[in-house]
């Protein structure tokens, strides 16, 4: 198990390992829950890896299913039978992965010597197996920035007043992230700040985070679809009814991580905006400080 904080670079992390099983002449294969992950990660190891053929396998890109790195959605597992050498299992406490046994077996069943499981936020229920059967764990607490990870500040409001606090923040910084619990309050969050939204719903995602990377200052509404796996430089998060069911303390804690990520850009400003207590928030407000005073002191 290899449990390092949003931003510590998990991916560069496991370069050297996929070189050398290559080499090898080991199959390697790279399962994660999400499929806009998958493809940009895709991107991303083919420009390091020239050298290798490395494909992605999710719903629209299954005509080719053989490579030398795979990367593919825990959804197409059922493709690749005893098919690696290594696999590397992304995101293990990410939707739809987390909880879903019959998908858990379809990925047990798709390695024959190695499973590297990552996360910044390993569930207590794998956690306690980890220790149980004794796995190796290996912990990284300290981002390349070699800044702390950007606490989140908690204001409370009742809900009618956070479009006004919304308001008030939003001329603080350039480029924002606004992540509310529904589809429907995505709409008409959007719809009031005149910006984008994203949810799963959504059409040309692609084309809509682009759009917001591009820009110099821009506001993008999203829901938990882009709580986890993207980087964007330079930006800030906003959470509203942080409190809400929907917001776990592992999906604040990734969401927090949005934040800081770049060399250039190694801090930011992170807002929950709740109307009332959550143990989901405060949990993941002591667990990000805690990660900070393990690495930093502080």
């Amino acid at each position: 198990m290899f449990e390092a904080v949003c931003g510590a670079g998990k991916t560069e992390c496991v370069l050297e390992l996929i070189i050398d099983r290559l080499n090898k002449k080991q199959k390697v294969g790279w399962a994660i829950p999400r499929r806009q992950v998958v493809l940009e990660l895709c991107d991303r190891l083919q420009k390091v890896l020239p050298q290798c053929k490395v494909i992605a396998v999710c719903e629209g890109h299954t005509d080719e299913l053989s490579a030398d790195l795979v990367l593919f959605t825990t959804h197409q597992a059922f493709r690749y039978p005893k098919s690696f050498d290594v696999l590397i299992l992304d995101e293990v406490d990410a939707f739809p992965y987390r909880g879903n046994a019959l998908l858990e077996h379809l990925i047990s069943q798709t390695y024959t010597h190695q499973c590297i499981m990552m996360s910044a936020t390993i569930p207590s229920a794998l956690r306690q197996r980890m220790e149980t059967e004794q796995w190796t764990h290996i912990t990284c607490y300290e981002r390349p920035t070699r800044q702390p990870l950007m606490v989140p500040e908690l204001i409370r409001t009742f809900k009618m007043l956070m479009p006004l606090k919304t308001f008030d923040l939003l001329p603080t910084e350039k480029k924002w992230l606004i992540f509310v619990p529904t589809h429907a309050m995505a709409k008409w969050v959007s719809a009031l700040l005149r910006c984008d939204s994203l949810t799963s719903k959504s059409k040309d995602k692609e084309s809509i985070i682009q759009r917001f990377i591009l820009k110099d200052k821009a506001i993008l509404v999203c829901t938990t679809i882009l709580e986890r796996g993207v980087t964007f430089n330079n930006v800030h998060v906003m959470v509203l009814m942080a409190h809400h069911h929907v917001f776990s303390e592992s999906s604040l804690t990734q969401i927090a991580g949005r934040v800081g990520r770049s060399i250039q850009y190694p801090t930011g400003k992170v807002v929950f905006i709740s109307s009332q207590d959550s143990e989901e928030v405060n949990a993941c407000i002591r667990n990000i400080q805690n990660a900070n005073t393990i690495a930093y002191g502080v």
